[in-house]
């Protein structure tokens, strides 16, 4: 359980303990408003235990954003306004039980439609930082080898070679579009053959490999930048 977790749960309890302590201690006619006060309370502890263990299932949603606020400060902020109100709905005389539970659904609706929303939102950006975190790994993956394969060799053309090669990577976009993923697996897969050719000292076809590797990362370049120029 996260430490965030934790945290919302003791507010819960502690809020309910005293609100029931409110409740019952206070000396009110419980009539038919205290019910409708007290039962929404309730409702509104049990919707944030249901969104903590059931909606928000790991720790980041806790803090997606939405209008520039996280999960947990929409969260505390509809349980401050809904004991707040129902209090209000308890303590105040001959309140009406249509205008109360109007108000409660009215605010949980709202409430509801911003923490989902907020959900979708920080998903859809967990989701895209995942995709550049893929692609930029590709570039870190792909410039690594090169450079182990040029402490391999003591051929100097195909150390050359292999430089200029380490030189286009590195300067190469990280984001590419999905769309060329076919193609940086074929340079993955000649990549792995160039290190099996320089390790069997098979330096004339590992010369023609490096120039293929580096012809497909110019057209990966090309094809990313007209991409991105179309998008």
């Amino acid at each position: 359980m996260s430490f965030n977790r934790k945290i919302f749960y003791a507010i819960s309890v502690i809020t309910f303990i005293v609100f029931n302590v409110i409740a019952f201690i206070v000396p009110i006619n419980r009539n038919a408003d205290f019910w409708v006060g007290y039962t929404f309370v309730c409702l509104t502890i049990l919707w944030i235990v249901i969104a903590l263990n059931v909606i928000i299932k790991d720790t980041d949603s806790l803090n997606d954003i939405f209008f520039k606020l996280p999960v947990t400060y929409h969260l505390i902020a509809y349980l401050a306004i809904s004991v707040v109100l129902n209090l209000i709905i308890i303590f105040l005389p001959d309140f009406s039980i249509r205008v109360a539970v109007l108000f409660n659904v009215v605010i949980l609706g709202i409430h509801m439609v911003l923490v989902l929303t907020a959900m979708f939102v920080g998903n859809t950006v967990s989701n895209s930082e995942k995709k550049v975190e893929q692609k930029i790994h590709f570039i870190q993956q792909v410039l690594v080898d090169v450079q182990i394969y040029e402490s391999r060799t003591l051929n100097p053309l195909l150390q050359k070679l292999l430089k200029e090669l380490e030189e286009t990577i590195r300067y190469s976009d990280p984001i590419s579009n999905d769309s060329l993923i076919p193609l940086e697996q074929n340079i993955l897969y000649q990549l792995a053959t160039l290190g099996e050719l320089i390790d069997n000292g098979n330096d004339d076809k590992a010369i023609m490999c490096v120039n293929q590797v580096k012809a497909m990362f110019e057209q990966r370049n090309k094809k990313c930048k007209i991409l991105k120029q179309r998008g």
